[in-house]
């Protein structure tokens, strides 16, 4: 008797998995009601960012969103 011994292929899991990234570019500009300019470094902006994530799945979900991170990096550009 003879017997057939099947082995899966390796295939790495980055295959099968896929990571989602989305990048959003804000421009803050000079609020009218402040009298204070916006290159002031204590200066405090307020940041509204609205948005959903949303998905079509004709049954079930084959993934569900755990977490949003967001991070915010600012930049000083000189003016000539």
């Amino acid at each position: 008797a003879s017997s057939l011994i099947t082995i899966p292929p390796p295939i790495p899991r980055m295959f099968f998995q896929k990571l989602q990234q989305t990048v959003v570019k804000l421009v803050v500009s000079p609020n009218e009601n402040e009298d204070r300019p916006v290159h002031e470094s204590d200066a405090l902006l307020p940041v509204q960012i609205h948005g959903e994530i949303d998905a079509t799945y004709h049954y079930l979900p084959l993934r569900t969103v755990k977490q949003v991170f967001v991070e915010v990096l600012t930049s000083q550009q000189m003016n000539k």
